[in-house]
């Protein structure tokens, strides 16, 4: 192809990116129901890309117009992330910092014995499971994790619906919450007879191939579960959501932040992990933290699983 016929099929594909890139920057925006631009919302970073591309292939055309409104969109899709971008200042270690394990187990597919690897490798104090089942509750119990973690809360159940927390300090007021489809499980952590913090490890809905009605009505009753507890609050979960996603943004502010875009930390993308060619896309799984100050929260292989954990270095305020 050479000539027009070239020069037509460059300005076609730069406008071709530029509507995705604004496709994008909509899609982050929308706060429907409807399942397709929800599970397309996912994506949304990756589709923004094409804006800073088309923008370069433009300029280097001298198409103005095209360069005009690349910038513009470029601008928008690093201001709506500019959380995610990730510090360059090294993280030192600071006394009395707490880390908390957040692990989604694929229906109890996950390697136990990684599982209580990560634990110790880590020194984690707080470790929250989704898709925990009897079987794997056993395996894990096998493998040492209660001689690691050795008080727990854990609802195990068939089909990925069981739910768990485990932690190095006694548990107080353990109990499940009410209105979840998969289990959700909270107690009280207490370190001290001055500091304490309530945990929660949840796992809304996802809302594909499910109704987003019901992915987004668990949401809210994360929210208004925190809204409900005093003082410190952590939240563990695969919460089927990510930084894109609206509903996620509604549920964190006025006091709730996300430990990896607290702290800096990056992107972190989570899932899916189980493909050998395909490497995590999306960032779903999540620490969340009130009157608790992030440090830093990184990314770890759990053979077997379908998620990264991530564990989260916290500190209280």
């Amino acid at each position: 192809m050479t000539g027009p016929r070239r020069t037509t099929a460059v300005d076609g594909a730069v406008v071709v990116g530029l509507g995705v890139a604004g496709a994008a920057t909509v899609l982050r925006r929308y706060r429907g129901r409807a399942q397709l631009p929800v599970a397309a919302a996912s994506f949304a970073s990756w589709l923004a890309l094409t804006a800073p591309v088309a923008t370069v292939v433009s300029a280097a055309r001298r198409r103005r117009a095209a360069t005009v409104v690349g910038a513009v969109l470029t601008a928008v899709v690093v201001h709506d992330r500019r959380a995610l971008i990730p510090s360059w200042r090294r993280r030192r270690p600071e006394p009395g910092a707490l880390r908390v394990m957040q692990a989604n187990l694929w229906l109890g597919r996950a390697d136990a014995d990684a599982v209580v690897a990560a634990v110790a490798a880590h020194d984690v104090d707080l470790l929250c499971v989704q898709e925990l089942t009897p079987e794997c509750r056993d395996a894990l119990g096998d493998a040492g994790l209660d001689h690691h973690l050795p008080y727990r809360f854990v609802v195990a159940a068939p089909q990925g619906a069981g739910t768990g927390l485990w932690s190095r300090h006694p548990l107080h007021d353990a109990h499940a919450l009410s209105g979840f489809t998969c289990a959700a499980v909270q107690a009280r952590v207490q370190f001290s007879d001055a500091t304490a913090v309530t945990l929660l490890s949840v796992h809304p809905m996802p809302p594909y191939p499910y109704e987003p009605r019901l992915w987004l009505a668990e949401l809210r009753r994360i929210r208004d579960a925190v809204d409900s507890c005093a003082g410190p609050v952590i939240v563990g979960g695969d919460l089927n959501a990510a930084h894109d996603h609206a509903a996620f943004r509604a549920l964190v502010g006025d006091g709730l932040v996300d430990a990896g875009a607290a702290s800096r930390s990056g992107p972190l993308p989570t899932y899916p992990a189980h493909k050998r060619w395909i490497p995590p896309l999306i960032g779903i799984d999540h620490v969340l933290l009130r009157g608790v100050r992030a440090i830093g929260v990184v990314r770890v292989r759990v053979p077997g699983s379908d998620h990264r954990a991530v564990v989260a270095t916290v500190r209280f305020e």
